[in-house]
């Protein structure tokens, strides 16, 4: 591998890197893809074992990401959850049989609090985005003096679009941005998120791009122009005038730093998970359960996607963590597992295996009020280090979660594309 040569060089297997090295590939750029981990996928990976797959987590899949994927060519068989089972509050379940919004013509809420949470969801609708992106949605709610039940609702339905329980941080025009992308309804997807990555590699590769497993990129090299390719851990070199760092902030930072690149700083959100795989599913009816006045949530995945053998069922309990919220590990599972008791009673006599996250990353970059909201992640092109780009779910002002990661990957390839025919163009002057 010493010396060899690339257009554009793919460091990081995970969706973003795999979705860029099509991208790179398709458009004629000798790609090649660098990932440290035996195998692709990263975050995306799914876990497979007695018939049930697993995700990191309650994965789904949102409507830009899924555009994305489509301009990619990528096939993903799935399916769209309902949303009714049950609402969490005050210690007790409710029933909720036509989804979140409702719970508004139910007995939680009277008539005020109702026409508060239903005006309040408008509002931000329809709010200029600019005009709301330096305030904090905490702050954005306490200047419609709304009621506590009428807040908690729509915490709870921004908690569920985002996975974020910051609303003290969280920037308004964010939130807003986060119910815009829901509202279109999520995809879980059958086989789990594996499917994707197995679809995004066959697409890479279809198109020419080189895929190397067990492999790191432990920094880049530069002249005077820029990027001029890459070291490897093994110590070979690898030389292109484009790397696109398909990774997470810390481990790119690490990366470009010593060549003068600056990336600008994240801060990461989180969740608490236990992931079940159950033989079968006691209550039927106990199939997402949102929290009003705790930040809990609870869906069984099976119902929409192919996930677990005949009978069985994959569930997802979770609790959104604050940014500055490291909870126990046992005391995390302790409520979790509470939460299956109370909406899948008889769950325990019937659980496959399960799997404790405690302190899983849902995304790099809370969107905060302090940095603008999504405008105020770091900028696809590395500052200071031309010719280095940076794709994921922390990088570029589009999207959330993975659609964030798939556009800043395609944005990283048009400046890859860009920069070639720059050089190309002062070559031949």
């Amino acid at each position: 591998m010493h010396d060899e040569r690339f257009d554009l060089i793919v460091a990081g297997g995970g969706i973003a890197g795999l979705a860029a090295a099509t991208g790179a590939a398709r458009a004629g750029l000798r790609t090649v893809v660098i990932e440290r981990a035996t195998e692709v996928g990263g975050v995306a990976r799914s876990t497979e074992r007695d018939g049930f797959a697993l995700n990191l987590g309650p994965r789904a899949l949102y409507p830009p990401a899924a555009r994305l994927l489509d301009e990619l060519g990528v096939v993903y068989p799935h399916g769209q959850p309902p949303l009714t089972g049950y609402a969490l509050a005050d210690g007790r379940l409710h029933a909720m049989p036509e989804g979140p919004v409702g719970l508004l013509r139910g007995a939680l809420f009277d008539g005020q609090s109702a026409r508060e949470a239903s005006e309040a969801l408008g509002a931000l609708a329809s709010a200029d985005a600019g005009a709301i992106a330096w305030e904090s949605l905490a702050g954005w709610v306490r200047g419609r003096s709304i009621g506590a039940r009428a807040r908690q609702f729509l915490y709870a339905i921004i908690r569920l679009a985002g996975y974020i329980d910051a609303p003290e941080r969280l920037s308004a025009a964010a939130a807003q941005e986060q119910l815009a992308e829901a509202a279109g309804g999520v995809r879980y997807v059958d086989g789990g998120w594996r499917t994707i990555v197995a679809g995004l590699r066959s697409a890479a590769e279809g198109a020419g791009a080189a895929i190397r497993t067990g492999a790191r990129v432990a920094g880049v090299r530069r002249d005077e122009r820029g990027i001029t390719g890459v070291a490897l851990a093994d110590g070979a070199a690898l030389r292109a005038p484009s790397v696109v760092l398909a990774m997470n902030p810390e481990a790119a930072r690490a990366i470009v730093a010593p060549a003068g690149g600056r990336i600008a700083a994240t801060e990461p959100v989180r969740a608490a998970v236990l992931d079940v795989a159950l033989a079968r599913l006691p209550n039927p009816e106990g199939g997402f359960v949102l929290a009003l006045d705790r930040p809990l949530y609870l869906s069984v995945h099976s119902v929409a996607a192919r996930l677990a053998p005949a009978g069985g069922a994959v569930v997802h309990a979770a609790r959104y963590l604050r940014p500055d919220e490291h909870p126990d590990a046992k005391e995390v599972r302790t409520e979790l597992e509470s939460l299956l008791d109370l909406v899948q009673p008889g769950w325990r006599a019937v659980v496959a295996f399960d799997r404790l996250l405690p302190d899983m990353t849902v995304t790099h970059a809370l969107p905060s009020a302090e940095g603008g909201g999504f405008a105020g992640r770091p900028s696809v092109a590395v500052e200071g280090l031309p010719g280095a780009y940076v794709a994921g779910d922390w990088a570029g002002g589009e999207h959330q979660l993975a659609g964030a990661a798939l556009a800043s990957a395609k944005r990283a390839v048009k400046l890859a594309i860009e920069r070639r025919a720059a050089m190309f163009a002062g070559a031949e002057a």
